[in-house]
């Protein structure tokens, strides 16, 4: 027998290869009817004999659906189901891998319309609290039902995931464990570094509107299925990410966000912690609630990785997460088996004497090695400082060609004018997954022709990156907003040049503060109104910029390169002035720019670190296009 990171065998076995379904209205509290879909395994056509345990995914994104000729859905989704003939009745089954393998070893899964959506009666779905109320409730109706044992856990991905969260906060007596894949805490889906990212909420409001309108959800069953279904429309106001009005983004703090998320929320447990806030606010909550937590993400997971890592430390109870070379949308296959197996079936397959940091460290060719942690940030890791200078690295055509220097050099200044037209394009990490499976850029050396650019000399030993760069920027601008955007870069000796990751920044949302979760990083935010500064034109300031963590590792005579512009206009909102603000940015003396990257120091690693036997060499998957050559 075999059990280890993403290796499961002899612990359990495929006992079912089908499913048979039923679909009712569950009411909650308030007399709202919430559509669910039961999912019972079958072997050869008949029910196993229960009761048996259940794997609950609630969604936004419709329980089940017929499929249309064109589906308004992910490519991810859609590749799923391309061999089902137009018609065809489409269920978590046929579109959760993980609900499909889940319901062949054995578990009930019962799937979940959000309120507002799917056959769900409600108005709409932006009230995070009170779909995490509602389904709280489908977790004890569960447990009532003579198919079900007592132990239910969650599975999902993206708002599937943020919601098993919130449904945890509520502390429903029969949640044992959830699997929050790739979740947002939902405030960092659409607001991060005080810029609204207005090109993903584009992409996820058409495709939502899509689902609402011409590619609807099923009825539920019965008689009176198609009846109910057209009075659940018939509530409908639906509300979708964000708002088109430039002057509405333009001013957007947190406490917008989490005002329309909290409203028409239920009285939470624990009075004593005070009103609901973000979802990865309320770890006191979910610790209180006794649930085991599993969080899974991605290196290069849109926005998500280090606020899932800083919600992890923050957690009580049991916990543990896994950080792969991973975008919004590659997964584990193997962890959620073996974390329901565990938590939901009583098998003692030793995931609980695991360290609970998993992380892959990865080349950006995706050869990864596994680690593991019992927590974060890792000790071994010091913090090596680049200091930026307008001395000419001679790499690179740029607007403003800068290096990157091991010592700080004399004090000077050099300008950049913000080019409007710079951009990472439409399949960057935070909106590939709605046209995509990969992430792809445009070309790094043509897009840093716009920007300014600070280029290191040749790397003279391999290095490993792991946790978040931070931009200490010293700079002025000529008018009265403003944003920085970093990209960190590796060249090779040959010029051409790859992304490594990257961070943005309202020049108002500057001020640093205390984080309410641990926190490794000198530059977290709280981006609440109360906390804005002013920007005076003319004026010296300091941006400290946290770039999203990675753990990656960059070879010996490649290059550094911090790319630097303001703005990005395929995805972030950053309001354009005419004419284009000059951006002053001073180098050299004691308090010069600078950047600190987390190194990792292989001679203090402790041997246990490395996990040789993890994904007993499985293809784990890569964030970006390209052939894997694991």
């Amino acid at each position: 027998m075999k059990s280890t990171i993403n290796v499961y065998e002899g612990y359990s076995h495929e006992v079912a290869n089908g499913y048979a379904r039923s679909s009712v209205y569950v009411p909650v509290e308030d007399g709202c009817r919430i559509a669910v879909d039961v999912l019972r395994p079958t072997r050869d056509g008949a029910l196993l004999d229960g009761p048996l345990p259940t794997v609950v995914q609630a969604t936004g994104y419709r329980r089940a659906y017929y499929k249309k000729e064109n589906e308004f859905n992910a490519p991810k989704y859609a590749k799923l189901t391309a061999h089902l003939p137009v018609g065809a009745l489409v269920t978590a089954y046929e579109q959760r891998p993980a609900c499909q393998q889940v319901i062949h070893y054995g578990y009930n899964v019962v799937s979940v319309d959000f309120r507002g959506t799917g056959a769900s009666f409600g108005a709409h779905a932006n009230q995070t609290w009170r779909n995490g109320a509602d389904v709280a409730q489908v977790v004890d109706w569960i447990a009532a039902q003579e198919w079900a044992t007592d132990r239910v856990g969650m599975i999902g991905g993206s708002w599937e995931g943020a919601i098993q969260l919130a449904t945890a906060v509520y502390h429903p007596k029969h949640l044992t464990c959830i699997v929050p894949q790739i979740p947002p805490s939902v405030l960092n889906a659409l607001f991060d570094g005080g810029l609204a990212m207005s090109g993903f909420a584009r992409d996820w409001s058409e495709m939502r509107k899509g689902q609402d309108g011409a590619d609807l959800a099923a009825p539920v069953d019965g008689p009176d299925g198609e009846r109910l279904f057209v009075e659940a429309l018939a509530e409908r106001a639906p509300q979708y990410a964000g708002s088109d009005d430039p002057s509405v983004l333009e001013h957007l703090t947190k406490n917008q966000y989490v005002g329309s998320v909290t409203r028409g929320a239920p009285p939470p447990p624990c009075p004593e912690l005070g009103p609901l806030g973000d979802v990865f606010d309320e770890f006191e909550r979910i610790g209180r609630s006794g649930t085991a937590v599993y969080l899974q993400t991605g290196w290069w997971d849109m926005v998500f990785a280090g606020e899932c890592l800083d919600l992890y430390e923050a957690l009580g109870g049991p916990k543990r997460i896994i950080v792969g070379p991973w975008n919004h949308g590659v997964l584990p296959t193997m962890e959620p088996l073996r974390w329901f197996d565990y938590w939901l079936k009583g098998i003692d397959n030793g995931i609980a004497d695991e360290p609970g940091v998993i992380f892959a460290t990865t080349d950006l060719q995706g050869r990864a090695v596994w680690k593991g942690a019992d927590h974060w940030p890792l000790p071994e890791v010091e913090h090596g400082e680049w200091f930026l200078s307008d001395a000419a690295s001679g790499t690179v055509v740029s607007a403003l060609d800068g290096s990157l220097a091991p010592e700080p050099g004399p004090e000077t200044t050099a300008d950049y004018t913000v080019d409007y037209e710079v951009g990472l394009g439409d399949r960057g990490r935070m909106r590939f997954m709605l046209r995509d499976e990969y992430i792809r850029h445009p070309d790094l050396v043509a897009r840093a022709r716009r920007c300014a650019t600070f280029t290191g000399p040749a790397l003279d030993a391999d290095i490993e990156l792991t946790g978040a760069p931070t931009l200490f920027l010293e700079l002025a601008t000529t008018a009265a907003d403003g944003a920085i955007h970093a990209t960190l870069e590796q060249v090779a000796p040959d010029g051409s040049a790859e992304y490594v990751t990257e961070g943005w920044l309202n020049l108002r949302h500057r001020k640093t503060s205390p984080s309410p979760r641990p926190h490794p990083g000198p530059a977290w935010r709280s981006q609440a109104s109360e906390d804005l500064l002013e920007v005076r034109p003319g004026e010296r300031m300091t941006a400290a910029l946290e770039l999203h963590p990675v753990s990656v590792s960059l070879f010996a005579g490649s290059r550094l390169r911090l790319t630097v512009a303001g703005t990005d206009r395929d995805n972030l909102h950053v309001p354009e002035r005419d004419p284009a603000p000059v951006l002053t940015f001073f180098f050299g003396g004691e308090a010069g720019s600078r950047l600190e990257l987390p190194l990792e120091n292989a001679a203090k690693r402790p041997a246990r670190r490395i996990l040789p036997d993890a994904f007993g060499g499985q293809d784990p998957g890569f964030a970006f296009a390209g052939e894997n050559p694991q």
